[in-house]
């Protein structure tokens, strides 16, 4: 679930004032650019499902890679806290995974 508060506040180790700092300057940019949070739902990779394949006509897990792992945690964690800032809520961020075109993930 996405939580807006408990995300800043662990992210800034409960400085309410240095997480309300931020968010007023990312939700200005959200205000200014809307398309900012869409752009990092589609590059913090939100959407995409885990990557398999398929043997003998199953479907299996891809084999772990912990480098890829580790890149895709990161952008995840890292567009989940922008969009936090940015002031996103739960039903906007369900509004624009709705408006994503099916194609990008």
């Amino acid at each position: 679930m996405f939580q807006r508060l408990s995300i800043l506040l662990f992210q800034f180790n409960g400085d309410k004032r240095e997480a309300a700092e931020r968010a007023r300057r990312w939700s200005r940019a959200f205000r200014e650019d809307p398309r900012l949070a869409s752009d990092l739902i589609e590059l913090g990779r939100l959407l995409e499902l885990p990557a398999e394949r398929r043997e003998g006509g199953v479907t299996m897990a891809d084999p772990i890679d912990p480098i890829r792992m580790a890149q895709e945690r990161g952008e995840t964690i890292l567009a989940v806290k922008l969009l936090a800032l940015g002031g996103t809520t739960t039903d906007e961020l369900n509004q624009l995974i709705r408006e994503i075109p099916n194609d990008v993930y």
